[in-house]
């Protein structure tokens, strides 16, 4: 199964910093995201590795969906 973000186009500052850093990308292993000179870099590819995890909760943010998958994440047929 495909996975989407019914909220892709107008995801919250959160989801937008998703990984944070560099050592976070080895829990997502599908992720297409990648960092450059500390930078996050790419096109997120819509893989949900991130949605599927616990958030680690960025300093002044409190996750909605802390210990559950995100809400807004929905199974497709892919191809």
């Amino acid at each position: 199964m495909k996975r989407i973000c019914t909220i892709h186009n107008d995801k919250p500052d959160v989801c937008k910093n998703c990984p944070s850093q560099e050592s976070e990308l080895l829990a997502f292993p599908n992720c297409s995201l990648y960092f450059k000179d500390g930078k996050l870099q790419g096109e997120c590819n819509q893989c949900g590795d991130c949605c599927l995890k616990p958030h680690i909760t960025p300093p002044g943010y409190d996750r909605k969906f802390t210990n559950e998958t995100c809400p807004y994440l929905k199974e497709v047929n892919g191809d």
